[in-house]
């Protein structure tokens, strides 16, 4: 599957030290190709597609907060964001909070390219080109570093 992606406080390089994980997360996305659809199901499947290689599903952010992540392997978090594009502000807290706890060295999130995201449904969900311009917006706020997945599908 192709995707764009964007780097948000040089998480792409802290990624290039894990370059395994890095290929894994990539190849995921690649087996995932022509997959992609409406709802819920997308997310369930892009999870348990992870899941499979050992991403564990469900990781709480921190011993302090009931919060969970949707993925997490080797001090990186992911977040499948494919829905409502308010959710985004919750996952850069979700890391924030990891981050700050030294639970997490990155957090990535998993959502749709602009153009895919409205022939999908005709309007405005989560996508790459939003979490880029609100993370450019809280640059004072949210210091985790952040890698944006945008699936063109």
């Amino acid at each position: 599957m192709q995707y764009s992606q964007f780097s948000y406080r040089f998480a792409e390089e802290v990624l290039n030290s894990r370059l395994a994980v890095k290929s894994e997360i990539d190849g995921l996305l690649q087996s995932y190709a022509g997959k992609m659809g409406k709802g819920t199901s997308a997310h369930e499947e892009l999870l348990d597609l992870f899941a499979q290689k050992g991403w564990e599903k469900g990781h709480r952010v921190c011993s302090e907060s009931s919060l969970e992540i949707d993925l997490f392997k080797e001090r990186i978090a992911i977040e499948v964001e494919l829905s409502h594009s308010m959710s985004l502000f919750k996952d850069f807290l979700k890391f924030q909070m990891g981050f700050n706890a030294d639970e997490i060295d990155v957090g990535i999130i998993v959502t749709h390219h602009r153009e895919s995201a409205k022939r999908l449904f005709g309007y405005e969900v989560a996508n790459i080109e939003k979490a880029r311009r609100e993370l450019g917006s809280l640059r004072l706020v949210i210091s985790v570093p952040i890698w944006v997945i945008g699936l063109i599908g």
